[in-house]
């Protein structure tokens, strides 16, 4: 009972990443473990509920430009049971009683430049310029009476780093989100 319990909650990663591209990173990476057996309660050890996380993602430096981006997917085998098990968790035992989504979704890309290398100057000081979007939702897919649209988010965000030393910044930022409210942006 002992080394089932263990090996159930043995997680495996994977990566692979390739420089084959001048200055461009390129790499997926994977990653799956049973989830039941670190609960507070044992209440769902006959449960199979592996997670699997997958994501490919890049980074690229071109001069005074950098890239980078991510687009990650998870699964989560019986939701519908875990998320019955969490609402009948006991008060008692401070863990969260909160439903859970079968499927999830996170995507980034941002870009950035220093402005200053660009520019005919003559310094060591660096003034990044960068935008990123960000797009996810935790409850991507969930049981009707789960599935919350606010759950589905998108962020923009814009700003500038300067770097008076390389140890110092100073950070400007602007953020907007969007939180999809039955399909209304």
């Amino acid at each position: 009972q002992v080394a089932k319990r263990r090996l159930g909650s043995v997680g495996v990663a994977l990566a692979l990443e390739t420089t084959a591209i001048p200055r461009t990173l390129v790499g997926v990476s994977a990653y799956t473990s049973g989830t039941t057996h670190n609960r507070p309660k044992r209440d769902m050890e006959n449960v199979n509920a592996r997670v699997y996380l997958g994501d490919v993602h890049v980074r690229g430096q071109y001069g005074p430009l950098r890239v980078r981006g991510l687009a990650l997917i998870g699964t989560l085998e019986s939701a519908d049971k875990i998320t019955a098990a969490n609402a009948s968790l006991s008060n008692a035992l401070g863990a969260a009683r909160t439903p859970v989504g079968s499927a999830a979704y996170a995507l980034f890309l941002e870009t950035v430049v220093d402005l200053l290398a660009v520019l005919p100057v003559t310094t060591k000081h660096r003034l990044d310029l960068f935008a990123r979007y960000d797009a996810y939702d935790t409850m991507w897919v969930a049981a009707k009476t789960l599935d919350n649209p606010l759950m589905e988010r998108q962020v923009l965000t814009l700003g500038a780093n300067y770097f008076p030393h390389p140890r110092m910044m100073l950070k400007a930022e602007y953020l907007s989100r969007w939180i999809n409210k039955d399909n209304a942006w």
